[in-house]
C-alpha cells in the first residue's frame, strides 16, 4: 500500500470552510491554501515509520507511488442547508468504494435532479448551483509539516524578523494544487542513466522532504483567464530547511490517527441536523439505514407528495372540485407534481421513540500566532529562493456521475440501492391517477 492506491483522477475542487477533519487530542492546525489572498510555502514532513525511521519520499517508480508524506482522501465542504460542514465521506472499517450516507445522498439527489427534476420540489434544484450547499465530493491532499506563510500572512519573529513557523500544521491541498506537487514529484531527469533505485538522483524534485536537505514548497493561485480555469501552481525551492528529525518524530503523526473519519451513525445524524427532513427521508427512507432516522424525520417525504383527495359525493352536478385548476391540452400529457408548501426548517430534537445517533462535536481548533510555543526553532527572513518551473494543471474534470437506470427499466436494489428512483416513480404514478380521475369526473359531468 502506498499513496498511489488512494489517488482518483476524476473529483473536482473548491476551498473549505469549517472542519471534521482531525481527532481531538493532537496539536495539528488544519490550514487550507491562501487563494488570491496569497502564496502558500510549506516545509512537508517525510513518513516516519513505525521504528520512527525517516522514510524517503518515494515507495517505488511507478507514477504517484509515494510513501504517506502526502495523503489522499475525499471530503465534502461546506455541506447542508441548515449549516454547514466539512467532512471526510470515507467510513471506518470499510473499503475506500464503500459508499456511505454522505456520499449516497449526494448521488441520490444529484442522479434524481438530472432525470426526473419534476418530481422533487423546485427549492431543492438550486442545492447544486454554485456555491450551493449540494456540493460535490473532492479529492483533496493532505500533508503534514511546518507552515511559513499563508494568505499573506508570514509566521516571524517579531523581534529579529525572523521565520518562526508555525507547526505542526496539517496543509489541505485543492485537486490542481495536489497534482502540481504530483506533477513535480513524478518527473525524472531526462537522460538519468543512474541507479534506478535511487529514486533522489532519479527525480528532478530530489529527496525534498529530507530532515538534513529538504525544501520549502510554494503553492501559488493563478485566477481564471479566458478558457482557462482557477488553479495552483506548486514549485519547490533550491536552498535546503533542515529539520531536526526528533522535531518531526514527535509531530508526525499516522494519518490513520490524525484523521477523523465518521461512522453511518454519525453520518446520518449529521444529514438530520443539517438537512430538510423530507429530503433525507427521500432518500433514506426505505434504505437498510431507514431505522437510523428519527420519528420527525421518517415518512416526511410521503407525506409531503401525498395526493389531495377531492369529496366527489357532496359536490353538485357540474361543480368545480375545490383546488381543481384546469389544465391544456399539453399538460394533460405532462402532468405536473403539486407539493405541499415546504415548511421552515430548523434543527429538531430526535424524537423519543426513534432517536437518531447524536451528531459529532466539531474538535476545538488553534490558531496560533507562530511557531509552536517552546520550540524556537528559526530561519533566515529572506525570500526562500523558488524554482521557476511552476506547472499548472487542468481543473476541467469533474466527479462522474452514476449512470441512471434506463427509461422503461424497473429500478432495482441494485440500479437504485436507497430506493428514490422507486419514490419518484410512485410519486409520478400517484400524481397522474389522481390527475386521470379528475379529468374523468369532469368529463362525466358534461
Amino acid at each position: 500500500m502506498s499513496y498511489r492506491d488512494d489517488v482518483p483522477r476524476t473529483d473536482g475542487m473548491e476551498r473549505f470552510s469549517g472542519f471534521f477533519l482531525t481527532q481531538s487530542g493532537y496539536k495539528h492546525c488544519t490550514f487550507g491554501l491562501g487563494g488570491e489572498k496569497g502564496k502558500t510555502i510549506f516545509r512537508v514532513y517525510p513518513e516516519i515509520d513505525q521504528n520512527g525511521a525517516e522514510l524517503g519520499f518515494r515507495a517505488g517508480p511507478r507514477e504517484w507511488d509515494f510513501t504517506y508524506w502526502m495523503r489522499c482522501e475525499k471530503i465534502v465542504r461546506r455541506f447542508g442547508v441548515n449549516d454547514r460542514f466539512t467532512a471526510f465521506t470515507r467510513i471506518p472499517g470499510k473499503g475506500k468504494d464503500f459508499a456511505g450516507p454522505i456520499e449516497r445522498f449526494i448521488t441520490a439527489l444529484t442522479r434524481t435532479f438530472k432525470d426526473a427534476p419534476n418530481t422533487v420540489p423546485p427549492e431543492w434544484l438550486k442545492w447544486t448551483e454554485k456555491q450551493g450547499p449540494l456540493s460535490k465530493i473532492e479529492s483533496v491532499g493532505l500533508l503534514q509539516g511546518m507552515l511559513f506563510e499563508n494568505a499573506g500572512r508570514e509566521y516571524k519573529n517579531p523581534q529579529n524578523g525572523m521565520y518562526k513557523p508555525l507547526h505542526p500544521v496539517m496543509l489541505v491541498l485543492p485537486k490542481s494544487a495536489r497534482e502540481a506537487l504530483e506533477t513535480l514529484a513524478n518527473t525524472e531527469v531526462k537522460g538519468y542513466t543512474g541507479s534506478p533505485d535511487d529514486y533522489a538522483s532519479r527525480y528532478a524534485c530530489g529527496d525534498f522532504l529530507s530532515c538534513a536537505n529538504g525544501k520549502l514548497v510554494t503553492f501559488t493561485y493563478v485566477p481564471q483567464m479566458g478558457t482557462m480555469m482557477s488553479h495552483y501552481t506548486a514549485s519547490i525551492g533550491a536552498k535546503a530547511i533542515p529539520v531536526a528529525l526528533p522535531t518531526v518524530k514527535s509531530e508526525w503523526t499516522p494519518w490513520d490517527n490524525l484523521l477523523r473519519f465518521l461512522t453511518i451513525e454519525e453520518q446520518i445524524a449529521l444529514l438530520v441536523q443539517y438537512w430538510p427532513p423530507d429530503a433525507v427521508d427521500f432518500v433514506f427512507g426505505h434504505s437498510e439505514w431507514a431505522d437510523l432516522l428519527p420519528g420527525n424525520v421518517r415518512g416526511r417525504w410521503e407525506a409531503r407528495t401525498r395526493p389531495v383527495q377531492f369529496p366527489q359525493a357532496q359536490q353538485p352536478l357540474g361543480a368545480v372540485p375545490p383546488g381543481y385548476v384546469p389544465l391544456s391540452a399539453h399538460q394533460h400529457m405532462q402532468p405536473q407534481p403539486q407539493y405541499a408548501p415546504p415548511a421552515q426548517y430548523t434543527p429538531q430534537a430526535p424524537a423519543p421513540q426513534a432517536p437518531a445517533p447524536t451528531p459529532p462535536s466539531a474538535a476545538p481548533t488553534t490558531r496560533p500566532v507562530g511557531g509552536s510555543g517552546e520550540d524556537t526553532i528559526e530561519y533566515d527572513a529572506e525570500s526562500p529562493e523558488i524554482s521557476p518551473a511552476d506547472v499548472g494543471v487542468d481543473m476541467g474534470a469533474e466527479v462522474p456521475n452514476a449512470p441512471a437506470v434506463p427509461q422503461g427499466v424497473t429500478p432495482t436494489a441494485a440500479t437504485d440501492p436507497n430506493g428514490a428512483e422507486t419514490r419518484a416513480a410512485n410519486a409520478r404514478a400517484r400524481l397522474l391517477e389522481a390527475q386521470k380521475a379528475v379529468e374523468a369526473a369532469r368529463a362525466a359531468k358534461k
